[in-house]
């Protein structure tokens, strides 16, 4: 014995089968809490509303910037953002000409994200120089060129971070690494 399906019936389930699911309502979203945390000895500044900026960075998709700001403690939070594939997740925070970053993947984004900041300093004596190498990577004697590759590794001896004044009135490049060539 056969028995007959309504034509309606099976019309409203080809069309249910047969439509795709918007990406908007299928897409998982997460939640981002963070938190900034001032690591200098005696801070200049309390962490009064700094902008907090999250990338989202996915093979497969463009990247999304939020952005949000923190509050007085600190603490920071990007609600109902994209759950991508494989993405990386990129938290910044500019403090006193310093940015400072943290990333993290998705599986990973849930738990508390701690970004550790300082305050900034310009003094050069806040720097030591733990090694320094010059290397000479090609000479052509005709054209009178010399091709150098200078590498110094550097360490902070406070609790600052080291900013470079680069504004300058006179248009002089600023003091902060840099080297003169001898004469000839």
């Amino acid at each position: 014995m056969c028995k007959t399906v309504p034509l309606m019936g099976l019309l409203a389930a080809l069309i249910l089968v047969l439509t795709p699911v918007s990406s908007a309502s299928a897409q998982n979203v997460l939640t981002l809490n963070g938190s900034i945390i001032n690591q200098t000895e005696n801070p200049d500044a309390a962490l009064l509303a700094m902008p907090v900026r999250l990338t989202i960075i996915s093979p497969t998709d463009d990247p999304i910037e939020l952005q949000t700001t923190s509050h007085s403690d600190g603490s920071f939070m990007f609600k109902d953002i994209p759950s991508k594939i494989n993405a990386t997740y990129f938290v910044t925070v500019e403090h006193q000409g310093a940015v400072y970053s943290h990333s993290t993947t998705t599986e990973d984004a849930g738990r508390n994200t701690a970004i550790h900041i300082y305050d900034a300093t310009d003094r050069t004596d806040a720097l030591d120089i733990d090694s320094h190498s010059i290397i000479i990577t090609g000479v052509e004697i005709q054209e009178r060129f010399l091709e150098i590759l200078e590498r110094v590794a550097l360490y902070i001896t406070s609790d600052r971070t080291m900013v470079a004044n680069i504004c300058s009135e006179t248009g002089k490049m600023p003091d902060l690494l840099r080297f003169a060539l001898p004469d000839n």
